[in-house]
């Protein structure tokens, strides 16, 4: 004669109703997996147009601090040395911010 499967033990004191993991899952469970999952890509997927758009506003830059710097406009300079691209870029900044307090 076969004897009955023995019941589950007992869990310990003070844990209550823990299951051992089903192999196929319930649907609640497949459907927080699945959405996890979706969030997951997402994140990557975002991570990675992050990086490309890094690398292309590094390229970008690099392109510009490596271009030779632009004419200034005739009359711009007071006859002095002429200034660099900084110098100009500087300068324009420095007039855009006064005409903003104004």
């Amino acid at each position: 004669m076969k004897a009955s499967p023995e019941p589950p033990p007992e869990p310990p004191e003070g844990v209550v109703g823990r299951r051992e993991p089903d192999a196929r899952g319930c649907p609640r469970e497949e459907a927080e997996r699945l959405r996890t999952r979706e969030r997951l890509e997402a994140t990557l997927a975002g991570l990675a147009e992050l990086e490309f758009l890094r690398q292309r506003q590094e390229l970008r830059v690099r392109r510009l601090l490596g271009a030779p710097p632009a004419e200034p406009p005739p009359g711009d300079g007071a006859g002095g040395a002429p200034r660099s691209w900084e110098e100009t870029f500087l300068e324009e900044n420095i007039l855009l911010l006064r005409r903003q307090l104004v």
